[in-house]
């Protein structure tokens, strides 16, 4: 058997031209992505913060800043556009708010037992009570979908939840798994 940490990440799916990895054991080391010349942290590579990173400053243009835990993200409060380096509001919209989930959130994961640094992932279609999520290192492979998992999205009185059912292929654990809510950039 092989050692695990030499092989190359497998592309597990793109959405919006931003791959998607799945680390297979990959060792941890920092990842860079280069705009207008300059050299930006997006994280530990292959982890789900830093394709959460890497598809907001190519598809947003911005950057939000380090965080220890995925679910730390959800305290933070503002991006920085990378061509102007100006600061923008980063929405927190806790779970269970009047304003439902939109193409470009971020849905954040409380930690637990079965992820210790809690989750994140980028919302990238919401279709009436289904909303697509895309995210790094959940899922070796999309099944050629432009999503990891397609999960429902409930609607009580007038305020929205977004649940962990998946549509197809279910992980038991995922019922388990607590979502804080979703950040938004504005």
């Amino acid at each position: 058997m092989g050692n695990l940490c030499n092989k190359e990440p497998a592309v597990a799916g793109i959405v919006d031209n931003v791959p998607a990895y799945y680390n297979r054991g990959i060792n941890f080391r920092s990842n860079y992505i280069t705009i207008d010349n300059r050299q930006l942290f997006t994280g530990m590579r292959f982890q789900c913060v830093e394709y959460a990173r890497r598809y907001l400053i190519l598809t947003k243009g911005v950057l939000f800043g380090d965080v220890n835990c995925a679910y730390h993200i959800f305290d933070l409060h503002t991006v920085t556009d990378v061509l102007t380096q100006q600061q923008r509001q980063f929405q927190s919209i806790p779970q269970g708010s009047p304003i439902p989930p939109q193409k470009g959130d971020l849905v954040i994961y409380q930690k637990s037992s079965k992820q210790w640094w809690g989750h994140v992932a980028v919302v990238t279609n919401v279709d009436g009570n289904l909303v697509d999520l895309a995210e790094q290192n959940y899922d070796e492979d999309w099944d050629h979908c432009n999503y990891a998992r397609q999960v429902l999205l409930k609607k009580e009185a007038n305020n929205y939840f977004l649940t962990n059912i998946r549509q197809y292929k279910p992980h038991s654990w995922d019922l388990n798994e607590n979502i804080i809510g979703w950040k938004r950039v504005i």
